[in-house]
């Protein structure tokens, strides 16, 4: 203990020996113009949050009571060398990714709230304090560390670090509150980009409310976690939120790095750390969000994102443009960035997302964005040349379980046609196609580039490919086949009445030809056609016609019934035009 006090009174002693007119009102105005420069109010609740993760913090409690804020992990206590690092100006004695969680300068952002706080940690008990100061306006009292003499120690049990906060404001204070437990800036997926923090805790004193965010491991493989983020908001628990999260240590080109100017805010280390992290249904499937989520920057708890959303979370060191701070600067760091995501996506998500049954049928959905991103580096960068990706390579999981390209396709969208195809069907009509499985959920675009199999729909009536297989079956007079079918059209029955079928040449005739419904007639009366009526006057093959539901659905469709008098009429036509 007193050698922790000998440290900080030493800091003391050198500020103040210091020249009061150049250094210290010199030092102050820095302080001051970073501090204004830091962001919103609620800053340095996420800093706190980051920093206590880089310190190995499992536990986190946000204690809020009066116009006081605790912050209190459980991470590695401060160390000399740390406590030197919060008593300057952007300066740590420790390599980027070693850092404890005070170094740097995102820890002055909390004397945006506050004129006065205090540190528990290890052996130190100190304070930054305004008013102990008879001229603060001179004096850079946010890197003076004060001793604090009470012997009390306030730390719970189980903790190792307390930042206490006096709020300046109870307007900030009320914000703060209400920031912390409206998901502003503790929003349940921030555990999910943090390294060794599982639980996060807000305790409003004041409106008697306890929330409580966990992260869960579900499982771990060599490419990627899965995790679950429970909430409890005074012991009930919310709908929780599953992710699969992939990591990724990139090595920065030493070309890359010489070329970051000393004032892009970017950690200078040979290792960059991309994190990509994906929805996940109830049913542990990929879900897409359709709003899309916004890309984070430049540090992993940074309230700044870009106006780019994906169906997927990126969380990256992007460098800001200055001119628009919501949008990603066209730099060679953020091009390179770019470069290591879209290889991330390609290499490691892609690959994992096809060994797994379920989400080899949804990823294409999450992957290929409906819209283009609105930031220019992004979509050229990454969507444009992903989008390319996917609709060129074999990503498209077919119905044996192999994956084959958009062009070498085929897809059938209706399960019931597709059971009335044989393998004999499928070789002859589509000899170089592979069917695709009909869970697998496509972007239209990709759609687009797929050879469509056999179809239907009220508003069209039949494809060009369901022809084709119709006017093979019955070259080959396979009447089964038209029962199943006809059979099938029943099941639509109600629709079938206004259908664009009755404009198709789906009716099989006694010649085994196929004609519109309105051209057939059904002969339930086995009535003689004479010879002259026999290219005006195509009768339904009696096989089908025998069976009562085919013969309704055939109906429905626009097939009359043959009497006496059409034929009749028919002869009489012909005798007077000549036909």
């Amino acid at each position: 203990m007193n050698t922790a006090r000998e440290h900080i009174e030493r800091i003391i002693s050198s500020y103040l020996s210091a020249d009061q007119r150049f250094v210290l009102r010199s030092l102050k105005n820095s302080v001051e113009r970073l501090i204004h420069s830091s962001g919103r109010e609620g800053t340095f609740i996420t800093e706190f949050i980051n920093n206590a993760d880089h310190a190995g913090s499992t536990r986190l409690r946000m204690e809020l009571t009066g116009s006081c804020v605790n912050m209190i992990n459980d991470g590695i206590p401060l160390s000399a060398n740390d406590v030197d690092s919060l008593c300057m100006l952007g300066y740590s004695p420790k390599p980027c990714q070693d850092r404890h969680p005070y170094s740097g300068t995102g820890f002055k952002s909390v004397f945006m709230v506050s004129d006065h706080i205090e540190l528990y940690s290890g052996g130190y008990r100190f304070m930054f304090s305004k008013t102990h100061w008879q001229h603060p306006e001179n004096i850079p009292w946010q890197l003076i560390p004060l001793w604090i003499e009470n012997q009390e120690q306030p730390l719970p049990e189980g903790f190792e670090t307390l930042l206490r906060i006096d709020i300046k404001d109870p307007h900030i204070m009320e914000r703060v509150c209400n920031s912390a437990l409206n998901y502003e800036y503790i929003q349940p997926k921030t555990l999910l980009f943090l390294d060794n923090m599982e639980t996060i805790e807000i305790k409003d004193y004041t409106s008697n409310t306890h929330r409580r965010i966990q992260k869960c491991l579900d499982r771990r493989t060599e490419d990627y976690a899965v995790y679950r983020i429970r909430e409890f908001i005074n012991g009930s628990e919310k709908p929780g939120e599953g992710w699969v999260v992939f990591t990724h240590m990139a090595d920065v080109p030493e070309k890359v790095s010489k070329r970051l100017s000393p004032s892009d805010s970017v950690p200078l280390t040979q290792k960059q750390k991309i994190v990509l992290a994906f929805r996940l249904q109830g049913d542990g499937d990929l879900l897409t969000t359709g709003h899309g989520y916004s890309v984070g920057f430049p540090a992993s708890l940074s309230q700044r994102t870009t106006m780019s959303k994906f169906n997927f979370i990126i969380q990256a060191d992007f460098l800001p443009s200055p001119q628009q701070p919501d949008s990603v600067e066209d730099t060679s760091w953020n091009r390179w960035l770019c470069e290591e995501i879209l290889h991330m996506i390609t290499r490691r998500c892609i690959p994992a997302f096809l060994k797994d049954k379920r989400w080899s049928k949804s990823f294409l959905e999450v992957l290929y964005g409906a819209e283009e991103v609105a930031d220019r580096l992004l979509e050229d960068r990454i969507n444009t040349p992903l989008r390319n990706y996917l609709a060129e390579e074999e990503v498209l999981c077919t119905l044996d379980g192999s994956f084959v390209r958009a062009n070498d396709a085929l897809l059938i969208m209706s399960s019931k046609i597709k059971e009335l195809l044989s393998e004999e069907d499928l070789k002859s009509l589509y000899p170089d196609k592979r069917l695709l499985h009909p869970s697998l959920r496509i972007p239209y675009e990709i759609k687009r580039l797929i050879k469509e199999g056999p179809d239907y729909s009220d508003s069209y009536g039949a494809n060009k490919e369901l022809l084709k297989l119709l006017e093979a079956r019955a070259a080959r007079r396979d009447t089964d086949f038209f029962k199943r079918f006809y059979r099938h059209l029943s099941e639509f029955a109600e629709v079938l009445r206004n259908s664009h079928l009755k404009y198709s040449n789906i009716v099989l005739t006694e010649n085994w030809e196929l004609v519109d419904p309105g051209f057939a007639y059904i002969n339930r009366a086995s009535l003689s056609v004479p010879d002259k009526l026999e290219n005006t006057v195509k009768i339904v093959h009696h096989e089908l016609a025998s069976d009562t539901v085919i013969r309704n659905t055939l109906e429905l469709l626009g097939v009359e019934e043959l009497t006496r008098e059409y034929i009749e009429a028919m002869l009489q036509l012909k005798d007077r035009f000549k036909i």
